[in-house]
């Protein structure tokens, strides 16, 4: 089982994570050496070649993964023994392909298109891929409520939620809550109210009381509770936060009517 505190370590000293994985550094150096093995496979070949040769071996050569193929082992023969080495070795994902297959992502109303693992998880992607920081990383275990984010209207974890379930679903990030240069309303609310001290939370708080407006114009304090259980407050200014949902909810309303 893994813990926030063990993940906090591991990220503020990777250089110790062989101490907590002792097989990393195993798979590691065999990484290395499968890969220096490969370069001398593919230097052999090169050698007994001639460019002619090379040319039209590159001109026939199969289309499907041989860039990938190029820039791991610098071989691009259809038969070639390094080649059927580096599609082994990339099938065996310890090293793998150096591009990832792009995904393309609906996020705040626009298409984006990112290269990533479709177990990464869409936190990650939105925070290190797309420069998208408003939403926050906690606690990790989708337990803390900083990193939730809209999917297709529905409050979600982000740090839980591979990018590849949330391909094809729009994306609505703490970023793209104002429409036109306004504030949503939640937003505002949570300024007037002072709703927040260090503020590390209430991009996540945000989000969630934009999905429970959503879903209830006009929701009583418990309906309220109930909604924002999931999403802590460490600094303890849950009386304001509440004032603030509160005043969302009518500013809601006076939006809404006619």
């Amino acid at each position: 089982m893994s813990f926030p505190l063990h993940r906090a370590i591991v990220a503020a000293r990777p250089d110790r994570h062989a101490l907590i994985d002792p097989g990393r550094k195993r798979r590691e150096v065999g990484g290395v050496l499968e890969t220096l093995e490969l370069v001398r496979i593919a230097a052999a070949h090169r050698h007994l070649m001639s460019p002619r040769e090379e040319q039209e071996d590159r001109a026939t050569a199969d289309d499907s993964g041989s860039a990938d193929d190029e820039n791991l082992h610098g071989c691009m023969a259809k038969q070639c023994s390094c080649r059927k080495s580096a599609q082994t070795y990339n099938s065996a994902g310890r090293l793998g392909s150096t591009r990832m297959p792009l995904r393309t992502l609906i996020v705040n109303g626009s298409k984006r298109s990112v290269d990533c693992s479709p177990d990464e998880t869409l936190l990650s992607v939105l925070r290190n891929r797309l420069s998208l920081t408003g939403t926050k990383y906690g606690c990790g275990e989708g337990q803390c409520g900083a990193c939730t984010v809209l999917l297709d209207g529905r409050a979600t974890r982000s740090c839980r939620t591979p990018v590849s379930e949330a391909a094809g679903s729009k994306i609505t990030t703490i970023e793209g809550l104002a429409v036109g240069g306004r504030l949503h309303p939640a937003q505002q609310a949570f300024l007037d109210q002072e709703a927040f001290q260090c503020g590390y939370c209430t991009p996540g708080m945000i989000v969630a009381t934009a999905a429970l407006l959503a879903s209830s114009a006009n929701p009583t304090d418990d309906e309220i509770v109930e909604s924002l259980a999931g999403n802590i407050c460490r600094c303890g200014t849950y009386p304001r936060i509440l004032a603030a949902v509160r005043q969302a909810a009518g500013a809601s309303k006076k939006a809404t009517r006619p």
